[in-house]
């Protein structure tokens, strides 16, 4: 029997928060009675005295490619050592032929990952020694079933009250990526004039996750793209995921809203989110129902209050979710939709919100990892204002940085260099704050809010002025439909910004309860509303549709070369890029909406 020991080392120039390095060997017998050929052998720790070892560095968007021949695989205290052992460990078993054995060595307490629900179906257990488990893979894992990178179905969500132009530009990308074998499919009615082409319409109704449910139920390709029609997909889309490689879980492209043409200003969209847990501890009970049966808690709420914070491609924790662009298998998709099958009614007012922190939960519980590509980027055509600003984010313990904002903040941006924020011209947004006045601002007020909309300034500081002189002119109403019926408009047309329906159903119970400034100044607090007064340094909310496209000059190009440099000295905090200095500026200027948009494009 021959060896080989691979030794992961943690990659420090990509990881954002430390990661312990085990200084203790492996214990003796390990290796023993591993039966004939090559063993390989993984794990973080040092190998036992007389043993060479291979050193590989690894962060949360390693492909682990290792030298496997068929025979054993160790996994060596992967699980107790590292918070990156679920995508190290499904990289390895999906990279293993069918008939390897594995063994997973780990300390008491310590459970195995390869005991996940993901692998019922392909590994068998066949028993254990002490604190070796062993296991043969048996069939080819669900993902391998579907082996392959060509095939894909472009599934979009159209972003609500967005204007159609939006959805077009979004659909003008995606058809010259599908191909002959690609197919797009859209969530509710195709927009007028749109040229023939693959995309066909979906019906689908409820939430974001429904929706994406009914679009993956819908697909007829092996590989997955869900986006909402903000996004706006790299060009070489295809030559990126070669480079990633096949097999992947949940995957994510790192997004960035880039707030000028010269592609100076930029904030992470987002992309990927990871949760620090305010009070971490055991699993919360289920409670009873009626009849006396337990109802099934979704994992979101097991674990006690967390905090959602941006997640950064290079690190990996199990807690990680995906939060815009999901690539996977169509077949892993609907094996795990978005929304549990066994979810009761009673979780209603919680699910929107934390829908997407409970299939990431959900997913990772099975052993699927949810992860952003280490290299290639997609951009969106209008920031969300939900997820405003450049502030840094520090995780609970303080020990690391994720960085929001990905900018030359030291530069200035002309105004006419800086991309609109919000999809709609000045006139279109006055029209729509005429319809809201009409409808629920108090009669004796009308006139004064109509005058002030018709002479302030289409500015940002006007717009959140506005905003709050609606709000304070409309009556609340003890009536729940209408108090409905307004924060819907609200939100939907003065705003613009989302508003999701838990925060919806917590504003309207707490209507119900208040008086009219504790109401009014609850709405006032909201999440959207303090980042859309950030937004005011931006300077810039409205345009015509093509000002968010970027002109392909040397002037634009200078800035991406300028933000390359940045990004390879200082934004570590922010971005992964695996690739050459070449790779980088092809992969900005791939993923930037450049003005022959509109017209369409070709890889």
């Amino acid at each position: 029997m021959t060896m080989t020991y691979i030794q992961l080392r943690p990659d420090r120039r990509r990881l954002a928060h430390p990661h312990p390095v085990p200084a203790a060997p492996l214990s003796s017998g390990w290796d023993a009675d591993r039966g004939d050929g090559t063993v390989t052998a993984v794990s973080f720790r040092p190998p036992p005295t007389g043993h060479a070892a291979r050193a590989v560095p690894v962060h949360g968007a390693t492909r682990l490619t290792l030298p496997l021949t068929g025979g054993p695989v160790v996994l060596a205290h992967l699980h107790g050592d590292s918070r990156l052992a679920l995508p190290l460990v499904w990289d390895i078993v999906h990279a293993s032929p069918v008939g390897t054995r594995f063994t997973v060595v780990e300390d008491d307490g310590v459970p195995s990952l390869l005991d996940r629900p993901y692998y019922t179906t392909s590994l068998q257990p066949l028993g254990r020694d002490g604190i070796h488990r062993h296991y043969e893979k048996t069939a080819p894992c669900l993902v391998e079933t579907a082996a392959g990178l060509t095939g894909w179905s472009f599934a979009v969500r159209p972003v609500p009250h967005d204007p159609p132009h939006v959805l077009r530009l979004c659909l003008a990308r995606l058809r010259a990526l599908a191909g002959a074998d690609g197919e797009i499919l859209v969530a509710g009615p195709l927009p007028d004039g749109l040229p023939p082409g693959p995309a066909r319409s979906v019906t689908a109704a409820g939430d974001a996750a429904a929706v994406r449910d009914a679009l993956a139920a819908a697909a007829g390709q092996p590989n997955l793209c869900l986006l909402d029609s903000r996004h706006i997909l790299p060009l070489n889309f295809h030559a990126l995921m070669a480079a990633h490689g096949d097999g992947f879980g949940l995957l994510g492209f790192q997004t960035l809203s880039v707030l000028d043409r010269a592609g100076l200003h930029a904030q992470r969209h987002g992309d990927a989110q990871t949760l620090d847990w305010r009070l971490p501890g055991p699993l919360l009970a289920d409670p009873p129902t009626d009849d006396g049966e337990a109802r099934v808690r979704p994992l979101i709420h097991r674990f006690g209050p967390f905090t959602a914070r941006p997640a950064h491609a290079g690190d990996y924790r199990e807690s990680q979710h995906l939060t815009g662009i999901r690539l996977c298998k169509t077949a892993l998709w609907r094996r795990y939709p978005a929304h549990d099958p066994g979810a009761s009614s009673w979780q209603a007012p919680d699910w929107d919100d934390g829908a997407d922190v409970e299939h990431g939960l959900r997913l990772a519980a099975a052993g699927i990892p949810s992860r952003l590509a280490a290299r290639g980027f997609a951009q969106t055509l209008y920031p969300d204002p939900a997820r405003a600003g450049t502030r840094d984010e520090r995780d609970r313990a303080g020990t690391g940085t994720v960085r929001r904002g990905v900018s030359l903040g030291w530069l200035p941006t002309l105004p006419r260099g800086r991309k609109p924020v919000l999809p709609v011209t000045a006139g279109e947004h006055r029209r729509g704050l005429y319809r809201v006045i009409d409808a629920h601002v108090e009669a004796p007020f009308r006139d004064a809010v109509r005058h002030a909309v018709a002479t302030t300034p289409p500015t940002a500081r006007g717009h959140l002025f506005l905003a709050l002189l609606i709000l304070d002119r409309t009556p609340l109403r003890r009536d729940r439909a209408a108090l409905s019926a307004f924060l819907d408009a609200w939100f939907a047309t003065v705003l613009r910004v989302p508003l999701p329906p838990f925060r919806k159903a917590r504003l309207l119970s707490m209507a119900a309860d208040a008086d009219g400034d504790a109401f009014t100044g609850a709405v006032r607090e909201t999440l959207a509303l303090r980042h859309l007064a950030g937004l005011c340094a931006h300077g810039r909310l409205f345009g015509e549709p093509g000002d968010a496209l970027v002109p392909d000059t040397p002037w634009t190009a200078a800035g991406r070369q300028l933000f390359a440099v940045w990004l390879r000295l200082l934004g570590r905090d922010a971005i992964v890029h695996h690739g050459t200095w070449a790779e980088l500026l092809a992969d900005l200027k791939a993923a930037t909406p450049l003005t022959d948009l509109q017209d369409g494009d070709t890889p």
